[in-house]
């Protein structure tokens, strides 16, 4: 589940960036209507994926459309939609 202090906004960063530091993918999860409410509370709710990474105990998550990811858009690796802490 995602709580306020998940949602809020870090520095963005790209996938592509992520994985080629040595981040893997450790969990993708599809983002519920309540859940994108409250990340995005002015936003309708549509098809989202939540990516989590990790890196020894660094961690990443991304949220990246699905409609994206199915059709392997070049943007889901370049854009910045994910953050790292």
């Amino acid at each position: 589940m995602v709580t306020e202090a998940s949602a809020q906004p870090a520095a963005g960063v790209s996938l592509a960036s992520l994985l080629k530091s040595g981040f893997q993918i450790v969990s993708i999860v599809d983002l519920t209507s309540e859940e994108q409410k409250t990340l995005w509370p002015s936003d309708a709710p549509s098809p989202y994926i939540m990516l989590t990474l990790q890196k020894g105990s660094s961690v990443a998550a991304c949220s990246i459309s699905i409609s994206a990811w199915i059709k392997q858009d070049p943007d889901v690796l370049t854009g910045n939609y994910c953050s790292q802490s």
